[in-house]
């Protein structure tokens, strides 16, 4: 259901909306606008205020770290596509057509450059397992509200 809310709606609308060509010289610049420009004015307004001392680095992030959330700064199309409609409307179909399409590029490309810059830079979690655990006791733990009975002939069988 989701994967139809999120993906296939905002599609279909884009799409079915009317108007004929969704690739052009709008969807260009508006999907640009959204993946360099939000980047390099989250970056860059960010490093001016580190280096001129009006703000420090917060604690455990670094200048790699900057820029995979500058990069999802690009993600979120609402004020865009408002904008877009503000801007074209029904006196221009055609554009705005190619601004919807560039916004859901520009915010899906943003979305996926900043996961993998943010999950190339970020520090590792280290899943230890505890080999002196059984099975049985982790769902234990997981779903405490049935109660396991484990017989000595190893069957599982559960009470709810």
């Amino acid at each position: 259901m989701s994967f139809f809310l999120y993906l296939l709606l905002p599609m279909q609308e884009l799409f079915f909306s009317g108007g004929g060509e969704v690739i052009g010289n709008v969807g260009l610049a508006v999907g640009l606008g959204l993946l360099l420009g939000k980047f390099l004015g989250i970056y860059l307004f960010t490093w001016l205020t580190i280096k001129s001392g009006l703000a420090r680095m917060p604690e455990g992030m670094n200048w790699k770290n900057i820029a995979g959330v500058s990069l999802l700064g690009g993600v979120g199309f609402t004020v865009s596509l408002f904008i877009a409609n503000l801007s074209f409307s029904d006196a221009y179909p055609e554009l705005l057509n190619q601004a919807k399409f560039g916004v859901l590029c520009g915010t899906i490309i943003a979305g996926i450059l900043g996961y993998v810059v943010l999950n190339q830079v970020l520090p590792k979690k280290k899943k230890s397992i505890n080999k002196s655990t059984k099975p049985i006791f982790v769902l234990q733990k997981k779903f405490h509200w049935l109660k396991p009975l484990v017989p000595s002939d190893g069957t599982l069988s559960f009470k709810a």
